[in-house]
């Protein structure tokens, strides 16, 4: 959205949904070990963010700011044409969260017709979890050995920056700059 006096607003967003389900129903065609379950896959994944930019002197003002997350989920659980009393994996369930928060704020100015001076800070908070269980067992067996794993993470990544871009020609463009990362 353009506004007076060279403002500009952009807003953006995605979104995406998949599901699969695996399963071979002939044995015969069961060539790898994955092919004696049947798995239940489903993901989900969106993101929304906004630019805000402003003419200030000779240069331009901009923030922006985006927050996207996927979730992923699989199942897999042994078909009932598998033998009663093999033992195996019977079960492998998976559940994955992650998120990501971004911003940045950003001032560019001229210093001539071909040479621009960038300087800012982009920050990244991620977040991620897992929940995964295993079942060990057979499909005829009253005991099954099951093995949980949890956990969760997060962490804030701060990046102040600054570059230099030079325009060589109408087709080649040089940039040079420096980026911390804490």
């Amino acid at each position: 959205f353009d506004g007076a006096e060279g403002k500009r607003l952009s807003v953006f967003g995605l979104w995406g949904v998949s599901q699969n389900v695996f399963e071979k129903e002939d044995t015969a065609e069961w060539e790898e070990d994955k092919d004696r379950y049947r798995i239940d896959y489903k993901a989900r994944t969106y993101g929304v963010g906004l630019n805000y930019l402003v003419p200030v002197g000779s240069g331009k003002f901009s923030v922006g700011a985006s927050y996207s997350a996927s979730r992923q989920e699989r199942v897999g659980r042994l078909t009932s044409k598998n033998p009663p009393f093999e033992r195996l994996l019977v079960s492998d369930e998976y559940a994955a969260v992650n998120g990501l928060f971004s911003s940045r704020i950003r001032y560019e100015w001229n210093v001539g017709d071909k040479t621009t001076i960038e300087t800012g800070l982009m920050t990244n908070y991620i977040s991620n979890s897992v929940d995964i269980a295993k079942a060990f067992g057979c499909l005829a067996c009253s005991f099954r050995l099951v093995e949980n794993l949890k956990g969760d993470s997060e962490g804030i990544l701060l990046q102040p920056f600054a570059s230099i871009n030079q325009k060589v020609s109408d087709i080649v463009a040089m940039t040079a700059g420096i980026r911390y990362m804490h």
